[in-house]
């Protein structure tokens, strides 16, 4: 393995950790044991999804969205396909 591909698998590596965590305690698949399915929140890291900086000059005193119970399985659904599709590429690596 080159030190490009070792940097590489470390990045991927480190994303999936991070997301199997959080499907520990909210996802099907990757489910821990001795936790039960809990609501979760997201936080969206880019300017196109900023509700917060959108919705200040409107007013909106809070900036929190209930979702469906099908949304969100079908975001943890996602979340776990594309974890999977991660743990692919770092075996190919």
């Amino acid at each position: 393995m080159t030190e490009e591909q070792y940097k590489k698998y470390t990045k991927i590596n480190e994303e999936v950790q991070t997301l199997k965590n959080f499907l520990s305690w909210c996802g099907n698949k990757y489910k821990n044991k001795f936790t039960g399915k809990y609501p979760f929140k997201i936080d969206a890291k880019t300017k196109k999804f900023d509700l917060r900086s959108m919705l200040q000059f409107c007013s909106i005193p809070d900036n929190t969205y209930e979702i469906s119970v099908e949304l969100q399985s079908r975001i943890i659904e996602t979340i776990e396909k594309y974890v999977g599709e991660k743990e692919l590429e770092m075996e190919s690596i």
